[in-house]
Formats: C-alpha cells, sequence, structure tokens
C-alpha cells in the first residue's frame, strides 16, 4: 500500500524568552511518501520566529546573555528529509538565522564586535537489520554548526541499537567534537562515550 501525503501547519506558542503567551510562532510544511515500492520519503521546510527558542541554542544565547531576556529576535528557516528503503535510511536538517543576532546577546567571534548568524546542519545514516534473532541498528552521524561558539563546529559519531528483550533497547555510542578556536569553552576537541537503556 502506497500512502501519499501533504501537510501545511503553523502554531503559536509562549516563547522561552518572552511571557506573552502566543509571542512566537513557526509554520511547517512538508511532504510524506510512504511505502512506494519500500521507499519512505519525507521532505518538508519550516520556518521559526525566534531562532534562540530551537533546541540547544536557548542555553547558548542564556549562557552568553547571562540570563538577560533577548532586545531582538531573529527568526531561522529550516529544511529537512528523511529517505529510507530496504531496512537503510538517510536523514539530513539543515537551518539558519535569516539575519545576524545583536553582537552582545551572540557574537561571531567572542569578541563582542559582531552579531553571529549561526546555521546548523545534522546528517545521519542508518541500516537495521536482525542478529541472533535480535534486532540490531547502526547509525552514523555527522553535524556541523557556524558561529555558534559553545556547540562543536563538527561531530562525528556512531551508535547501536540493539533490542534485548521485547519493548526494551541497550544503545551505545561514540563521539568526537571538534571546537571553533573563539569557542567560549576554551578547547580544542572533545570525546563522548553515550550508554542508554530505554524501556517503552
Amino acid at each position: 500500500m502506497c500512502i501519499r501525503d501533504s501537510s501545511v501547519s503553523a502554531c503559536t506558542f509562549k516563547g522561552y524568552w518572552d511571557n506573552n503567551v502566543g509571542s512566537q510562532f513557526s509554520v511547517d510544511a512538508n511532504y510524506e511518501l510512504a511505502n512506494e515500492g519500500g521507499l519512505d520519503l519525507l521532505v518538508g521546510a519550516s520556518y521559526l520566529s525566534n531562532m534562540a527558542e530551537a533546541d540547544n541554542i536557548t542555553e547558548i544565547v542564556e549562557e552568553h546573555n547571562g540570563g538577560a531576556k533577548l532586545k531582538n529576535e531573529v527568526g531561522a528557516y529550516a529544511a529537512y528529509l528523511h529517505v529510507g528503503v530496504a531496512g537503510a535510511f538517510f536523514e539530513a536538517e539543515y537551518m539558519s538565522a535569516v539575519d545576524s543576532f545583536d553582537p552582545t546577546e551572540l557574537d561571531k567571534k567572542n569578541a563582542g564586535l559582531k552579531g553571529a548568524e549561526p546555521w546548523v546542519l545534522n546528517l545521519e545514516a542508518g541500516y537495521g537489520l536482525e542478529v541472533m534473532g535480535k534486532s540490531l541498528e547502526i547509525d552514523v552521524k555527522y553535524a556541523m554548526t557556524d558561529e555558534l561558539l559553545v556547540l562543536p563546529e563538527e561531530r562525528y559519531g556512531i551508535c547501536a541499537h540493539l533490542g534485548i528483550f521485547p519493548n526494551t533497547t541497550l544503545s551505545a555510542g561514540y563521539c568526537h567534537d571538534n571546537f571553533d578556536k573563539n569557542n567560549y569553552l576554551k578547547i580544542d576537541e572533545a570525546d563522548m562515550v553515550i550508554s542508554q537503556l530505554t524501556v517503552n
């Protein structure tokens, strides 16, 4: 069976940086193609009225800004893609600010001279198979950022997910981070090992 679906959605919400309900908004449009000859496809684009509301970026702006409220909101646009076929998948997501932040709130080179105009790229690919009656998925990831001086400039990672019992998954992964020379953390690189047990 093939399912084709397209949708456009919009919402307002109370922003982290503003006490007013409905002070922020987002718009999303996507197209989905499910089980077309074994192919799954999702492609879409979205707009967020304030990039500082996006995952991970809120904490960065808050830390750099000393917890003060933003004086200027900067919108962001994003595009995303998911392709799945024969147990394998590929995902990509890109987000970019539409303008520069105030340099006193998020600066470009950790010098307070020019406002950052950040972007983020995430790529992930994986393959699922069965090993001795257990489901196993192996993913590789690559992420890249620019002008977000708390997040790594580049991240490489690999992760494995093993279904050890019904509704129970054991995950383990490794990531290597490279940082911009002007980063707030004042480090060049970092390594991280992750493990997680998930029960659905």
